[in-house]
């Protein structure tokens, strides 16, 4: 027995020390297979987002919040009625200038004079304005002071009974209104209603509010007044650069610019926070690097900023870089 077990000692080591430098060259074999998988996954992985990253360019913006509003124009303005019943005749032509005691029309009246002709009744200024042949009947209602002289439940309805479009008569009766006169060097003002809620902080009595008339047209009011209660916000705003503004009709639409900002824009989704600081991430010779900026003011998905010049490009979906990485 012990001469056939002799010999085989050996071997069963030798097959026991192949075995184990098998077992380790898989090891081995599988690490590497890791490890060049790894990095070929990295690469792979880089060239996809090199591909996926969206840039941008730091540009000069102005952003607005706007509100959308209805607004009723309120101007110093002087009825002239009607002396007598009978045909108006105008003179001047609408939205001219007169003079006080101009003659701004005649009245023909049914009556006749010696030699037969109608008897003609001149309509004079009372003030130095601009003429308008279609008063509405709101002129003695709408006044600077109307929020306080006036209840707005009972305002509204006013203002919704006349918001038919005004138009010019020929044929007057006596104690009627026939013309009004603008008084063109007083402020004009506007009056707004806006639902609850419409502007997320209320100015005050005396604050500037921007109104945009037009994409090309925006002045600074002065908040004349305000009132709140549960059915809305009403304010009345006196505008003091009006020159150029249309404001022949009584009622106007409009937007209220309560947020206003200027400086580089750029989507918010660019934006990017390091220890409770604002960034964003700037390509430097093809390294992710993360610049700070202070944010001046976001508007939906909007925001300006300090921080980047005209010019500068930055990464619009930073949360698939990390600083450091290369990028180019």
């Amino acid at each position: 027995m012990n001469q056939s077990l002799g010999p085989s000692m050996p071997s069963s080591k030798w097959e026991r020390r192949k075995r184990i430098r098998r077992r380790n060259t898989k090891i081995l074999l599988i690490f590497v297979l890791i490890f060049f998988g790894w990095i070929f996954f990295d690469s792979a992985k880089n060239v996809i987002i090199k591909h996926m990253i969206k840039y941008g360019t730091a540009e000069v913006g102005i952003l607005e919040e706007k509100v959308p509003a209805k607004a009723v124009v309120i101007r110093e303005e002087r009825v002239v009625t009607a002396q007598a019943t009978g045909t108006f005749i105008p003179q001047v032509a609408e939205w001219e200038k007169v003079g006080v005691g101009q003659v701004i029309g005649y009245i023909a009246t049914e009556k006749s004079s010696a030699n037969g002709d109608k008897v003609k009744i001149p309509v004079k200024a009372p003030i130095p304005g601009l003429v308008s042949y279609s008063p509405d009947g709101l002129e003695g209602v709408l006044t600077a002071d109307l929020l306080s002289n006036l209840d707005t439940e009972r305002l509204s309805l006013l203002l919704e009974k006349n918001q038919g479009i005004a138009t010019s008569v020929t044929q007057v009766e006596s104690g009627k209104p026939v013309v009004k006169i603008i008084d063109n060097l007083v402020y004009p003002y506007l009056y707004l209603k806006l639902s609850p809620g419409s502007l997320k902080e209320l100015p005050k009595k005396g604050d500037s509010l921007t109104v945009s008339f037009s994409p090309k047209i925006e002045r600074r009011t002065l908040v004349s007044d305000i009132k709140t209660d549960a059915s809305g916000i009403y304010l009345v705003l006196e505008i003091s650069d009006f020159e150029d503004l249309d404001l022949k009709t009584r009622f106007i639409s409009l937007d209220l610019v309560p947020l206003s900002f200027q400086g580089i824009i750029l989507p918010t989704e660019a934006l990017i926070q390091k220890e409770n600081r604002d960034g964003v991430i700037i390509p430097k010779k093809g390294i992710a690097k993360w610049t700070e900026v202070e944010v001046k003011g976001v508007i939906n998905d909007q925001a300006i900023l300090d921080g980047l010049h005209v010019g500068d490009q930055y990464i619009i979906n930073p949360t698939l870089v990390k600083e450091g990485q290369r990028i180019l």
